[in-house]
């Protein structure tokens, strides 16, 4: 009974501990995400914001621009396909999970969701 009571307790406490990583590993995301949308230029939050507005919509955007790449390493943006008409472009879509942190964040709210 020992030994069942040793081993329950000791998952548990595995249990406790991935889900404070967990917590803390999305925190250190979030911050580092917010970090670089606070620095973003005037232009980057001008496509940013033209981006939100339209966020069910599909994006095509030339893969190789700086503001793409950028994008998509922050994962704000993911592509979904090539575009067949212009080899260059690709088919973007808005990462929900960017819209919704930036809808709760009142900071980022006031920059990128203000009318």
């Amino acid at each position: 009974m020992n030994h069942l009571i040793t081993i329950l307790l000791f998952f548990i406490f595995i249990l406790l501990i991935f889900f404070a990583m967990d917590r803390f590993y999305k925190n250190n995301i979030y911050n580092q995400i917010k970090k670089y949308l606070l620095k973003f230029n005037n232009f980057e939050k001008e496509i940013l914001k033209t981006i939100l507005k339209n966020k069910e919509q599909k994006i095509p955007l030339e893969q190789n621009s700086e503001i793409t790449k950028k994008f998509i390493d922050l994962q704000i943006l993911f592509k979904l396909k090539n575009d067949e008409n212009n080899p260059l472009n690709a088919i973007y879509s808005l990462n929900s999970k960017i819209f919704d942190f930036i809808h709760k964040d009142n900071e980022l709210k006031k920059i990128y969701l203000k009318k």
